[in-house]
């Protein structure tokens, strides 16, 4: 199926990716591929331009539509703007599952509030115990707290998991 295509490929072009020197030119391509790939499908999500966008769930729908010329089916199943709080709480919920975490100065760069200050005190009580790590860069998940992950993001984001 298509959707399995676009996964082998999107991993495809990731282990490509992660097997090239970085210093050489050409890395960049191999990265925007996985990219790519990684957001096209049936029931895809991608984030573009500050907004989500989803394609239809209809496997057979998505297929006419990108192979059907002049095709009337729009595979493009919702487009929702993000931005604000809803923008930093998505950063958030993203960086901090990556094993690097999330970097206080690269956060107050990209959106202008102190990380410290909206998230740092909702985080003391996992980094208690044990579940997330705070060094002089910012926190990230130890490999306890990786297991709570969604738990420990919902209360700190405020997401109702019951919705």
């Amino acid at each position: 199926s298509y959707s399995v295509l676009f996964i082998l490929l999107m991993y495809l072009f990731m282990y490509i990716y992660l097997q090239e020197d970085r210093e050489g030119k050409g890395w960049m391509l191999p990265l925007g591929l996985s990219g790519v790939f990684f957001g096209l499908g049936a029931a895809a999500h991608s984030f573009i331009e500050g907004e989500r966008i989803s394609t239809t769930r209809n496997v057979r729908d998505f297929i006419d539509g990108l192979e059907v010329i002049n095709s009337d089916i729009n595979i493009i199943d919702s487009k929702t703007a993000v931005s604000g709080n809803a923008l930093m709480d998505e950063y958030v919920m993203l960086a901090m599952r990556l094993s690097k975490g999330i970097n206080c100065a690269e956060f107050q760069q990209r959106f202008g509030v102190d990380f410290n200050e909206k998230y740092g005190v909702l985080l003391d009580d996992y980094i208690n115990d044990g579940f997330v790590q705070k060094d002089d860069a910012g926190y990230r998940f130890t490999s306890q707290g990786m297991f709570v992950s969604n738990y420990i993001l919902s209360d700190v984001l405020g997401l109702d998991v019951d919705a």
